[in-house]
């Protein structure tokens, strides 16, 4: 046997002794794990969703009216961890656009990106994520060319940790945040809670229906505190690891729109989801 072929006969028997070790057993590459997810209260974006909103207290200068989102987020699971994948590894992706419905051209308000990672642990009930993530924003050409409106740069590096208590049905939901760096002098804190319910009803044309309503507050340093009430109610219908989701959704507070993020915002809407 040449010099070549013994090589390669070595490589292929180091290979084999790694794939069977006890090491290679615990850990997964896209493992099958329940995913991280946020409040079931929050606006934060899973899935593609669209929505529909009136803002009955408008941020932005075409002031009160009928605007629509367009988000496009998840979390996706990349390395699992332990002989139960108990522990893994993801990555946090999240682009939403913010359309103006009254004006006769839909002008596009503004866009907001998130990209990070997070990490996650289960124990029992209890699961604990660690997530950090880069935010920016960016104003709409429409807009800013109708109102001779300036982006506001709005980029942050963000670190954060959850805690979740699941209890049948029910959630229970904790976060606290700090900003890691920031282009702006603003403050850097934040905390988070909220409750939801996500239950089963029963079948439907071969899918599960499950009814889902939650509320999440946050409160932000960079606002004095003050404390921003989103919550969402509604029906998934889910089969084969899919969703379909139909619902209300409501927002009290600061706005979630980031290139106006030091206005106060007030508006009910519905929304259609699609979950990965």
């Amino acid at each position: 046997m040449n010099t070549s072929n013994n090589r390669r006969l070595q490589g292929i028997l180091a290979w084999s002794l790694i794939a069977a070790s006890p090491l290679a057993a615990q850990v997964r590459l896209f493992p099958s794990v329940k995913r991280f997810e946020y409040p079931i209260g929050s606006v934060r974006s899973s899935g593609i969703v669209g929505r529909v909103v009136a803002e009955r207290q408008g941020v932005t200068r075409f002031g009160p009216e009928r605007e629509a989102d367009v988000l496009v987020g998840g979390n996706l699971p990349v390395l699992g961890f332990g002989a139960s994948q108990s522990a893994f590894l993801g990555l946090t992706m999240r682009v939403g656009g913010r359309f103006s419905l009254d004006d006769p051209k839909s002008s596009l308000i503004g866009n907001d990106w998130v990209v990070g990672i997070h990490g996650v642990v289960d124990r029992g009930p209890w699961r604990f994520t660690g997530e950090i993530y880069h935010e920016s924003s960016h104003l709409g050409d429409e807009y800013a060319e109708r109102f001779q409106a300036r982006r506001i740069d709005w980029t942050r590096e963000v670190g954060g940790l959850w805690i979740r208590r699941s209890a049948g049905p029910f959630e229970f939901a904790a976060m606290g945040a700090w900003t890691l760096i920031d282009e702006l002098p603003l403050g850097r804190g934040a905390f988070g809670a909220g409750a939801g319910y996500h239950g089963d009803v029963g079948g439907w044309l071969g899918a599960r229906v499950r009814p889902y309503a939650g509320v999440y507050a946050e409160s932000v340093e960079y606002a004095g505190w003050k404390v921003t009430t989103t919550a969402r109610a509604g029906i998934d219908l889910e089969a084969a690891g899919r969703r379909v989701g139909l619902g209300a959704v409501f927002l009290n507070g600061l706005s979630n729109q980031r290139q106006f993020y030091d206005r106060r915002s007030r508006f009910a809407g519905f929304e259609l989801r699609f979950d990965f």
